[in-house]
Order: structure tokens, then sequence, then C-alpha cells
């Protein structure tokens, strides 16, 4: 009955909240099955196809990161896109984590979806420091390099308050040092004060 009224009605609120029934649903698969369909159509708006992929995210259970990582190449939308990469970061995992550096290093990506994807690796925790500076040497794009500098300003590694304090030192793009500068400046680390002092 819920798969009729979100095929057939022509009405997305309706259609939304159907979306949001289904999801709800325990039903051997069925209904992850039926959001999948939904979320695979492109005669339909992006809000609701993103609605869909919201939530076959929440259902880890049902393989929800596998399919997102193979239904991506088929999305054209930046904003389903972004749906699609928060969902893949919600399963965690390696494979997960995996997947998200391979968007973060992807130059044929646009940059926002880049910086997107390396956010959610922050969020998910596990990012080492060392992880962070080699890709901070990796990429000449400043918005990406930024990027990394706010990653690790949000990690619990203690490490990263070094990787930020190299950059605050070597850095020769101002913008790049100020914005690490800034980070360090937000820091509880007791190394910072006396570093801060030592680069005024």
């Amino acid at each position: 009955a819920l798969e009729s009224i979100l095929l057939e009605s022509d009405d997305p609120e309706i259609q939304e909240r159907a979306i949001f029934a289904i999801s709800q649903r325990s039903d051997g698969g069925r209904a992850i099955e039926v959001l999948k369909q939904y979320a695979e159509r492109s005669d339909i708006p992006n809000e609701l196809r993103g609605n869909a992929i919201f939530w076959i995210s929440q259902n880890p259970e049902e393989g929800g990161a596998g399919y997102l990582i193979e239904l991506y190449p088929r999305l054209e939308d930046p904003e389903l896109k972004e749906r699609a990469i928060f969902g893949v970061s919600q399963a965690g995992g390696t494979e997960a984590r995996q997947w998200l550096m391979e968007r973060v290093r992807d130059t044929g990506e646009d940059v926002e979806i880049r910086k997107n994807a390396l956010f959610w690796v922050g969020q998910m925790g596990g990012v080492r420091a060392e992880d962070l500076q080699g890709l901070y040497q990796t990429l000449p794009d400043i918005e990406m390099r930024e990027q990394v500098i706010f990653v690790a300003s949000q990690s619990s590694d203690s490490e990263a308050v070094e990787f930020l304090m190299e950059v605050a030192s070597t850095e020769q793009d101002s913008e790049l040092k100020e914005r690490a500068i800034f980070w360090l400046g937000q820091s509880n680390d007791p190394r910072v004060p006396d570093f801060l002092l030592s680069l005024i």
C-alpha cells in the first residue's frame, strides 16, 4: 500500500511521508529495495531522491553503504552526491573510510564534494595526524589544504596539534598559515601558548 502511494501520488509531501513510512518498515529487505528503486529514478525531484538515499543509509544491516557506493557514479546532482557521501560515512568501517578518501583525492570531483568527503572522514574518527600530513603535502588545491587544517583542528589525536604547528611554522601561503594559527588558538593543548609566543 505504501509503495502504491509513493509511486502513484503526485503530491511531494505525501510522497515524502510515504518514503519515511516505508523506511520504518521491517519487511525482510523489501522496504529498502523499494527505496533503492526510487533513489535510482531520474524522473523525480532530487529532494525526494535525497530523502530515499538518507533512509537507505540509516539501515546498515541492509547493506546501505555498499549500495550507495555502487549508486554514487550514477548520481549527477551535487546535492545527491553529498547525501550519498553522508550515508556512507554513517556506516563506518574501513571500506567506507577508504572510499571517502578516494573521493577526497579525486581531482575530477567538484571541490565542495571533496571537502565534504574529508569532513565526514574526520567525523568518523580514526584519521591519524600522519594521514592528514601526507594528504596536505599531496594536495595542491588551497581550499582542500584549508579543509585538512580544519579536520586536524577537530581531531583528538595529540599529533594533530604538532601537524598544525608545523603548518604554522613552515607554510609559505599566508592564508593557510593564518588558519593553522587560528585553530591552534582554539586548542587547549598546553604546548600551544609557548609555540604561539615563539612565532611572535
